[in-house]
């Protein structure tokens, strides 16, 4: 049995061109310039607009046997700004996991995923950043600074235990924080912590199709102002594959909020929870895209938010040397206690990346590409005096790989 998108903590594949690969180590160094119209700093008349080169050596290996497969991707650099040098930044984008496998039906997962100064709007290429996610909890949230210095981390572990010919139980948790360098640079947003549980049911009922149900639990806490949102839910999710390849999913079912804020009375309600996902995958292409509706709490916001998010990536390897790429989310942040709004007014993201891709020679690539992020978020006035933010970037990057061992 597969693991359904729902109940997943990967999310879609993306490489194309050569298939999965294993036993592998790559290194190599990228070389970055951008110029962004507006680095979104507020109190100003008018944008601030800014050049922006990187170095950024990076490491990925990747190793697997019949029992466990370990996977890392690590970048590390430094960002300098030609003329705002205070926003110079080391960047460290690091993501590691391990999968042992007890036996042929039993298996655990842990992962752990770092950014430094890092999110996908201000990366060399935004649409090679994170894949699109068959999770309603999982969805990416808000961009808010991506030129400000900060701090994220995701804990994920998991298990699967198919018990049965046609059946599968399995669970996690999660833990996440995002931490600002200087929260008096980002007015109206702030810190947060969220750690969450979940478990599920899947069934089998043809070789095409599965059923089931799931259960999950989520604590955003915020800090220095306290407030925390509690969201616990209990969903159905049906997942067909036409083939190996490609898949829909789609889940649906109640969820119950707790929301607590200093000075005003404890809220709760139900709400319904729904997601949808698709994914399709090819040697020479792929594409998925993601939609979800839920209440969630923290990702820089205070308190708690109906959001309706879609996210969607597209690849495709034009010819030998030229790979293409296309990436977009759109996010709406609605508050979920009404009598708080003053404090959390809410508001939306959208976001969108094209690039293209040249490999120059075996270990010598070039990409090229444009990003546009626009937000709008009452409380926040570095966004909301100028929402809109161009950036065209250009990278080099040289690398090798080399086989480790059988």
């Amino acid at each position: 049995m597969m693991t359904p998108p729902p109940v997943s903590s990967d999310g879609y594949p993306r490489g194309v061109g050569s298939g999965e690969r294993s036993n592998f180590l790559n290194a190599g160094i990228g070389f970055n310039a951008s110029y962004n119209d507006n680095l979104m700093e507020g109190g100003t008349t008018s944008p601030v607009s800014d050049e922006t080169y990187s170095i950024l050596p990076n490491v990925a290996l990747m190793r697997k046997t019949p029992r466990q497969e370990e996977l890392l991707h690590y970048n590390s650099g430094f960002t300098i700004y030609q003329n705002r040098s205070e926003l110079n930044s080391v960047t460290q984008d690091a993501m590691a996991k391990y999968e042992y496998r007890f036996t042929p039906y039993l298996t655990l997962s842990l992962t752990d995923s770092l950014m430094q100064n890092s999110n996908a709007f201000n990366q060399p290429n935004p649409s090679a950043g994170g894949a699109v996610s068959g999770s309603a909890q999982s969805q990416p949230g808000t961009l808010l600074f991506p030129f400000q210095k900060q701090l994220a981390n995701s804990t994920n572990a998991g298990i699967s235990y198919q018990y049965a010919k046609n059946a599968m139980l399995g669970g996690g948790g999660s833990y996440t924080f995002l931490h600002y360098s200087d929260l008096s640079r980002v007015t109206g947003a702030y810190d947060d912590n969220t750690a969450g549980g979940t478990g599920f049911y899947s069934r089998r009922l043809t070789p095409s199709q599965y059923l089931g149900g799931a259960y999950q639990y989520f604590k955003a806490v915020t800090h220095p102002f306290s407030s925390s949102t509690i969201t616990q839910s209990i969903a159905v999710f049906y997942t067909i594959y036409f083939d190996r390849t490609f898949s829909l999913s789609l889940l649906f079912g109640p969820q119950h909020f707790v929301s607590a804020q200093p000075q005003f009375p404890l809220f709760s309600a139900w709400t319904p929870e729904m997601m949808a996902s698709v994914g399709w995958q090819r040697r020479y292409a792929n594409f998925a895209a993601g939609y979800s509706r839920v209440v969630r709490g923290g990702e820089g916001l205070l308190g708690a938010y109906h959001t309706d998010n879609a996210t969607a990536s597209a690849q495709w390897q034009m010819k030998r040397t030229w790979s293409s790429g296309l990436g977009g989310s759109y996010a709406i942040f609605k508050t979920a206690t009404p009598f708080q709004g003053t404090l959390n007014e809410g508001g939306h993201t959208l976001t969108g990346t094209i690039s293209i891709r040249h490999s120059i020679k075996e270990r010598l690539n070039m990409e090229a590409g444009y990003s546009h992020l626009h937000q709008s978020y009452g409380g926040i006035p570095q966004v909301s005096s100028f929402p809109d933010s161009n950036r065209e970037f250009v990278s080099i990057n040289y690398y090798f790989s080399r086989p480790l061992g059988r």
